[in-house]
């Protein structure tokens, strides 16, 4: 996952997410990652989420 924190507008945005060919849990890693944003938002003081691919919105809803 490559992602920045611009503070000024407190926004997380990822700029790209790479999965592996061989991920079979696919909802058990959205479960994890979700709940990784939500806390990786809080830590750099950001409250939106942003990303410049829709099909990663499934994926990256923080909790």
């Amino acid at each position: 996952m490559d992602c920045k924190a611009d503070w000024k507008t407190e926004t997380l945005n990822i700029r790209s997410l790479h999965l592996e060919s061989s991920l079979r849990k696919v909802d058990e890693f959205r479960v994890a990652l979700s709940a990784m944003l939500g806390d990786f938002m809080r830590f750099n003081g950001c409250e939106t989420l942003n990303s410049r691919r829709d099909n990663l919105t499934p994926l990256i809803t923080p909790a």
